[in-house]
């Protein structure tokens, strides 16, 4: 008998055609910094133009998200989606209330599949690696957090091939270095065109990658991986399960 533990299908998110239209938030699990206190991370990335927020919290509960979102609203606008994950904080009374009266259509994640919210998940753990590093090396880390959005921001994202700075900002940073292609403002023309080639080139190499391939057959058996919290010592997966129909 052939047993399948299968992951969800990949399937490449719709990318708005402009800035801060559509945006991602997560959090990230608990933090020891290097003064001994324990705090969580709030991030947030708009899908167009990669640009990243973060900020540091004690608490992880509706009310701090919501306050995260109005300061990073209040700068740069109410965008028109949101993207969240199922937990507790994005689900909430709280937080509907919140999504409703700034007009903001509310979109969750796949219980089953989590990461589907790769673009956060991946700066994610970038978060952690640099935090990790300022901690080792004695450093204060948030000074460190600073300068890694700096970093980011300005610097141009592997998908779109330009900074998240110009995309939503229209214009180059005002940075020490000095790239000849960005152009006097940073736009060239022909820019947006060049961006959604390089972003759908990219989306569809990771939907290709054979590693995410799933296949399976009638009469394969396959586990179901479970939607809820398990505890210690239980299996997050059923028992197999025979495949009767693709």
């Amino acid at each position: 008998m052939q047993v399948i533990v299968l992951p969800s299908p990949v399937e490449a998110i719709e990318v708005p055609g402009k800035a801060w239209s559509k945006i991602a938030v997560d959090l990230i699990e608990p933090v020891n910094m290097l003064n001994g206190q324990v705090e969580y991370g709030i991030v947030l990335i708009d899908f167009y133009s990669r640009w990243p927020e973060f900020k540091l919290v004690k608490v992880p509960n509706s009310h701090k998200v919501i306050e995260f979102l109005e300061s990073v609203f209040l700068r740069e606008g109410i965008p028109d989606e949101i993207l969240t994950d199922n937990g507790s904080q994005f689900t909430s009374s709280q937080f509907s209330d919140f999504l409703v009266l700034m007009g903001i259509k509310h979109v969750k994640t796949s219980v089953y599949h989590p990461m589907s919210n790769g673009l956060v998940e991946r700066f994610n753990r970038v978060i952690k690696e640099n935090m990790q590093l300022a901690k080792a090396g004695g450093l204060n880390c948030k000074d460190e957090l600073r300068k890694l959005l700096w970093a980011v921001r300005t610097t141009p994202n592997a998908d779109t091939g330009v900074s998240p700075f110009i995309l939503l900002k229209g214009r180059a940073p005002g940075t020490k270095l000095k790239r000849k292609w960005m152009g006097e403002n940073g736009v060239d023309e022909g820019l947006i065109e060049k961006v959604n080639e390089k972003r759908i080139s990219a989306q569809n190499k990771n939907k290709d990658d054979p590693r995410k391939t799933i296949c399976v057959k009638v009469g394969d058996y396959v586990k179901i991986k479970s939607a809820r919290i398990v505890q210690k010592g239980e299996s997050k997966c059923s028992c197999p399960k025979k495949v009767i129909k693709i």
